[in-house]
């Protein structure tokens, strides 16, 4: 019998392959976490942040850190930067948000 993905809980190398896609360099999102903190966590960390990440899908109490996006305008380029429609929207998001997702 297959495991249903929707019950079985977030296993080590699950959270590992979330974390190694996400990319390097990149803005985080109000709970101000970069990807690069969470690629180099030990062993110790990610035990931890599993036990966090089961908690929240036991409860399904989730930080209010995670389910706020940041808006950045960028400029596109060569164009007008004093239209509006010149720029494109940036939505900065949780990085542990984006893990456990």
């Amino acid at each position: 019998m297959t495991e249903d993905i929707f019950v079985s809980p977030i296993g080590d190398c699950e959270l590992q392959a979330a974390i190694k896609q996400l990319k390097n360099r990149k803005s985080p999102g109000e709970d101000q976490i970069h990807a690069e903190f969470l690629k180099h966590a030990g062993k110790e960390a990610r035990t931890s942040i599993l036990r966090w990440f089961h908690k929240i899908w036991e409860t399904g109490i989730v930080s209010s850190l995670w389910k706020k996006a940041t808006v950045v305008p960028v400029p596109k380029t060569g164009k007008d930067t004093t239209s509006t429609a010149s720029y494109r929207p940036i939505s900065l998001t949780s990085t542990m948000g984006k893990s456990m997702e």
